[in-house]
């Protein structure tokens, strides 16, 4: 906490003022903030298009050049939803509600052409192999896994 506080310019005193939580609200307000942007990008994807197939895969191949760029770069909530699963049940929900806001903007789109309960379950899955291919290349330092769940896009959304 020292380290945030000292690359912010900022006081003990400042971060309690802004979040009275503590670490745990700061780190709640920053899986919010992480929604907010992922929200953004998937909407602008969706609005760009009404083909769902192509706006699915626009999304992924952000995610590509992201990691491309950086190595480190995945899932802005993932980590700190894996650490606070078990012991954080504000943050454990903060994160539920960042993942069901993405599955959201996926469900909206894809029931512009299908019917509500195949576009709820195909957001969920597709939600759930990007987290997975996110972290299977992060943790290699590699694109495959999101370059192959894009090529399947197209089966995944028949």
């Amino acid at each position: 906490m020292s380290d945030f506080l000292d690359a912010a310019g900022a006081s003990n005193g400042s971060m309690y003022h802004h979040f009275p939580g503590g670490k745990e609200e700061l780190a709640a307000a920053a899986i919010e903030a992480a929604a907010d942007a992922v929200e953004a990008a998937l909407l602008g994807a969706f609005d760009d298009t009404d083909d769902v197939v192509v706006a699915t895969q626009r999304s992924i191949d952000g995610m590509i050049s992201a990691l491309e760029a950086d190595p480190r770069d995945g899932c802005p909530v993932a980590p700190t939803a894996l650490d606070a699963a078990g012991t954080s049940e504000p943050l454990r929900l903060a994160a539920a509600a960042a993942f069901a806001r993405w599955s959201g903007v996926f469900e909206r789109a894809f029931a512009r052409s299908r019917d509500a309960g195949t576009a709820a379950s195909q957001a969920q899955v597709l939600l759930s192999a990007i987290e997975g291919a996110l972290l299977l290349d992060r943790t290699s330092h590699g694109t495959t896994h999101l370059k192959a769940l894009r090529d399947a896009v197209p089966v995944l959304l028949a």
